[in-house]
């Protein structure tokens, strides 16, 4: 399910390969530079247009409930401009953000195709060590910082 087909008689296998190098040349100084694998390139792009819609979807409907929640906790901001900023500050300070390149550095978003492997990686330490998932999130600037840090070491 969710095979890439371009028409061709050909393997799927063989189109899913052509539509990702096609895609690695967007794409590929920001997967190197990620740490995306070829694993996680597969994994995403194997779901089709649907699932993709699905959890852009998902993603725009969970943070923005969780930013419109984070502005009702609020108190004392002097506009609706900094209360919506300290909205988006908690999201991206509690959850993984994914998407296109934001040139925001660490906290910027993270590129869809690592979504399976950090999702697994947090749901993981939610279960197992959610002690040691606070400590970390609160030593980085925003949960992507923390999930790129834990790329580089190899422990996502």
């Amino acid at each position: 399910m969710g095979r890439l087909m371009a028409g061709l008689t050909h393997s799927p296998e063989m189109h899913l390969t052509f539509y990702v190098e096609s895609i690695r040349a967007q794409e590929g100084s920001r997967w190197e530079r990620e740490g995306v694998t070829e694993a996680d390139v597969i994994a995403w792009w194997d779901l089709g247009g649907l699932m993709h819609g699905a959890y852009v979807a998902f993603d725009n409907l969970f943070n923005g409930a969780q930013v419109i929640e984070a502005m009702q906790e609020a108190q004392g901001f002097d506009s609706m401009e900094e209360l919506a900023d300290y909205g988006k500050w908690v999201l991206a300070k509690k959850h993984p953000l994914f998407g296109p390149d934001d040139n925001d550095g660490a906290d910027g978003r993270l590129p869809q195709e690592l979504r399976a492997r950090v999702e697994n990686w947090v749901t993981r330490m939610r279960l197992e060590s959610p002690d040691e998932l606070a400590a970390g999130i609160n030593a980085f600037s925003s949960f992507n910082a923390l999930c790129r840090y834990k790329i580089n070491c190899g422990e996502i």
